[in-house]
């Protein structure tokens, strides 16, 4: 399973993520984001990652991302683009048969609809033809409880491994990805 921590904004957070064994950081390109990060201070965060950890830069459109291309491992989006290499798409619908493009590795679905509130993962989720990683209204309270009831290829947290805003606790990120990994491995029977 696929699990990213995003709006990093600090080396520490990233080094932080390396450790605690994320497939991936994000980097929000979104100006009006609390956790936005200047193409300057990406190019720095993404120093500290290189070999190390994945890295994602997430914006609304390719013009946000842009200047980060040659920075990131993949870009991460809210409407689809030919120009990435490596691409997820994030949106609030179910992907279908016109958005199984080659360059889209993963399909981000925000549960919480924005509001950071958990709520059940639709139907369509386990028959996507693109690996869906789920994302809002996660944190480490809840999380093995996803993962045994849903299944999902990934998960995607922010501000639920936050102890303010934009700033990344290093103990909620540990339990974090500590529950998810254990309730991936241990069947439900045994939850």
């Amino acid at each position: 399973m696929f699990i990213k921590v995003c709006g990093v904004t600090r080396a520490e957070h990233v080094e932080w993520a390396a450790e605690l064994g994320y497939d991936a950081v994000g980097f929000m390109c979104v100006r009006n984001s609390p956790r936005y990060v200047p193409v300057e201070q990406l190019a720095d965060l993404a120093r500290v990652a290189r070999n190390r950890i994945r890295t994602m830069a997430v914006g609304m459109t390719f013009t946000e991302v842009e200047q980060a291309l040659d920075l990131v491992d993949a870009v991460q989006l809210y409407e689809y683009d030919p120009r990435p290499a490596h691409l997820a798409v994030a949106s609030a619908e179910a992907p279908t048969r016109a958005d199984a493009h080659p360059n889209v590795e993963y399909w981000f679905y925000d549960i919480s609809h924005g509001t950071g509130s958990f709520t059940a993962p639709p139907d369509w989720m386990h028959e996507a033809r693109i690996p869906v990683v789920l994302a809002g209204g996660l944190h480490p309270e809840n999380v093995a409880e996803v993962v045994r009831n849903y299944h999902p290829a990934g998960l995607d947290v922010s501000s639920g491994v936050e102890k303010e805003r934009g700033v990344k606790d290093r103990h909620l990120m540990e339990a974090f990805i500590r529950r998810a990994r254990q309730a991936q491995t241990t069947p439900s029977s045994e939850a």
